[in-house]
């Protein structure tokens, strides 16, 4: 088994992302491992025609306030190295980024509601997908 060193987390701010970034943390310092946080915002213009620049610019500077609030929270915590708010399709995006990190520790639930009933868990697609291990943690166990 190769060094676990780089660490991908990815977040969406919902309500279990602060189970997910302690159980990270947790796991990072028993390898001396770094953490880079990962929020993705999905692409509106995915929706045919929903959405524009102006909305997009604005979702992301939301979502870049609240990973200032996450960094500021977990920084004495763990070794934050970076922090990334990206628009793109989520399971793209997340495993785009993993090609330079050595493991993805994913959340088993978030903020996907119908489209999770739909097109299947991101999660699930970023397992079957991924180009390093993934450590999938499910909060309320």
């Amino acid at each position: 088994m190769s060094d676990i060193k780089k660490i991908l987390v990815p977040v969406d701010f919902s309500a279990n992302s602060d189970k997910l970034i302690d159980y990270a943390a947790s796991y990072a310092a028993k390898f001396s491992a770094s953490l880079s946080l990962l929020n993705v915002i999905e692409k509106p213009m995915a929706y045919d025609g929903f959405g524009s620049a102006k909305f997009e610019e604005e979702m992301k500077a939301v979502m870049e306030g609240k990973m200032g609030t996450f960094m500021d929270e977990y920084q004495d915590k763990c070794d934050i190295r970076e922090a990334k708010v990206v628009i793109g399709d989520t399971v793209d995006t997340i495993l785009e980024s993993a090609k330079d990190y050595d493991m993805i520790i994913i959340g088993t639930h978030g903020y996907r509601g119908l489209e999770k009933i739909l097109m299947g868990s991101v999660a699930e697609r970023v397992v079957k997908n991924s180009p390093c291990p993934v450590l999938v943690y499910n909060p309320y166990k």
